[in-house]
């Protein structure tokens, strides 16, 4: 089952989830933001066959056959309800403002080659408040399913993450660039993440919606 974002609530139904939807198709420039950050740490790691690797993939014509795969649905989960109506009762839900608009930077981009690419940015709040303590859009899902951005950003950032400092205190906003190679493990497994700002970066528009499961 996929989730279909709609722009207007459908009081018979529960959403699947609530949150900030780019409001147009922004792929290419992910993309672009993407190989740029991997040519970035390439140029630290020039021998780094898995960087290589994933330019070529996506820098590739033929995207049938890339290892990682764009998610068109991009988007910042605010609230994650799934079965559990009890989540309907948080102020995240009670509070959220469907349509609303806003834009949000992104501030670098989580690597983990063949498995996911996540992109790091910090909402602004003071509408659509964001349970997730991690805010980020999942942008590409390979051997990991979209789901375990959340397991990566807290094996990272959280509080035994090994960027958990760097992380608090904003660095991926305040430095022009930052590039961190760190292995990273999840219960899917472990495998090396490659933590990557450069500059400029981008701010794409999002829109507030919410997600239905779609039969």
């Amino acid at each position: 089952m996929d989730a279909q974002s709609q722009s207007t609530p459908q009081h018979d139904k529960t959403p699947l989830y609530l949150g900030l939807f780019t409001e147009n198709d922004c792929s290419d420039q992910f993309i672009s933001y993407i190989v740029k950050c991997l040519e970035f740490a390439k140029n630290t790691y020039p021998e780094d066959e898995a960087l290589e690797a994933t330019i070529k993939d996506l820098k590739s014509s033929d995207k049938t056959s890339n290892k990682l795969q764009f998610i068109h649905d991009l988007h910042i989960t605010s609230l994650y309800i799934g079965d559990d109506l009890n989540n309907t009762k948080k102020h995240y839900f009670k509070n959220f403002k469907e349509g609303h608009q806003q834009d949000a930077e992104i501030v670098g981009m989580v690597i983990v080659p063949n498995k996911i690419i996540t992109a790091i940015c910090y909402p602004d709040q003071s509408v659509i408040q964001v349970e997730n303590k991690f805010p980020h859009i999942t942008v590409m899902k390979g051997e990991w399913a979209p789901k375990f951005s959340n397991d990566v950003f807290n094996a990272l950032f959280g509080t035994q993450g090994s960027l958990e400092k760097e992380y608090s205190e904003k660095q991926f906003i305040t430095a022009n660039d930052f590039l961190r190679k760190v292995p990273v493990e999840i219960s899917e497994g472990s495998a090396l993440a490659y933590v990557v700002k450069v500059s400029p970066t981008f701010n794409p528009k999002l829109v507030a919606k919410a997600a239905y499961v779609h039969t």
